[in-house]
């Protein structure tokens, strides 16, 4: 998908213009994995060594989506 100059320059100027930086942004998949991950922990019927394996799991699974993620993102953007 490539923007035209018109779209990346709108683009640009919300960035700019917006009280959310993009550092923040990248922080924000993380954050919304954390909130998941724990808000969801396993009941408390496990054992707690099984359930602590069960987050740590999920945890790990989910950065190494993220981070695919985001490369494949990045490949597409400089493709175009």
């Amino acid at each position: 998908m490539k923007l035209s100059f018109l779209q990346s320059q709108y683009l640009q100027n919300i960035i700019r213009f917006s009280k959310i930086k993009p550092a923040k942004i990248k922080l924000l998949p993380y954050a919304l994995l954390g909130i998941g991950v724990f808000s969801f922990a396993p009941s408390s019927e496990l054992h707690p060594y099984l359930q602590i394996y069960i987050t740590l799991f999920e945890l790990k699974l989910g950065i190494l989506l993220i981070y695919l993620a985001t490369t494949k993102l990045a490949k597409l953007e400089q493709r175009d």
